[in-house]
């Protein structure tokens, strides 16, 4: 018996102290646990991040943010394979739970058969007039757009749409929802670029971006033109709202 918890506690332990292991380009997440209970976390705290150290040296810095009640993560994309090492940093020195924390984890070669996870984050690199995988290979950016599909289609038309030969083959979807009276849009934008609307009517709205990860809202200015324009670029998937002004 004894033997036995033996084992189980030196398990345990390997269990504790190896370091984790992630493919590379696919998410690293970290959760923490706040020692202190804030009003409003979001301004309360003024900056929360973690330094991420590659295996070649480079530093990269990621924010952190707030996931209700005490909870807080970090998510990270790892670029390199090897050893990579981390540190927080908050602006509450006091909070044990978030400042001060550090560790490592180990990222292995993506056994995805997806190019994204092979050669890396789409981007647009300097100087060039196309996008990119990391790697420089060329990325073409095949889209589709469903304005109205979630307003005027029912179910059933919907999962037809979804489904039709073909649909895998995109890699990006836009669409948006209304009310009746146009009072308010919404639309779903995945990553980055620009977003333009036809406003015939050259109505005035209000426009803000809403990222449902961190819960945040950002203004994104006022468009009242026949055709409106929105530039997105921060990285992550948002939902533009556009609240038209009543005059």
């Amino acid at each position: 018996m004894r033997k036995a918890l033996l084992i189980i506690a030196f398990l345990f332990f390997i269990n504790r102290t190896l370091p984790a292991q992630t493919p590379v380009w696919t998410k690293f997440e970290l959760s923490f646990q706040s020692t202190r209970t804030y009003n409003n976390p979001v301004y309360d705290v003024k900056d929360f991040r973690v330094a991420f150290a590659a295996p070649s040296g480079r530093v990269l810095t990621v924010r952190g943010f707030w996931d209700g009640g005490t909870d807080w993560k970090v998510r990270f994309l790892p670029d390199e394979t090897g050893t990579w090492t981390w540190k927080s940093d908050c602006t509450d020195k006091e909070n044990s739970g978030l400042h001060n924390h550090e560790g490592k984890f180990d990222c292995m070669a993506n056994n995805s058969g997806e190019r994204i996870f092979n050669e890396g984050a789409v981007g647009h690199e300097a100087g060039n007039y196309y996008l990119s995988y990391n790697n420089g290979t060329p990325f073409f950016w095949l889209a589709c757009t469903a304005w109205n599909g979630a307003l005027k289609s029912t179910e059933e038309e919907w999962q037809t749409n979804l489904n039709q030969p073909g649909i895998d083959k995109f890699n990006e979807w836009v669409s948006v929802a209304k009310t009746p009276d146009n009072a308010l849009i919404v639309v779903y934008i995945p990553s980055e670029g620009m977003i333009k609307l036809a406003n015939p009517g050259k109505l005035t709205y209000t426009a803000q971006w809403f990222n449902p990860v961190t819960n945040k809202y950002t203004k994104a200015g006022t468009g009242n033109g026949a055709i409106m324009e929105f530039l997105h670029h921060s990285g992550q998937d948002v939902l533009l709202l556009l609240n038209k002004v009543v005059e």
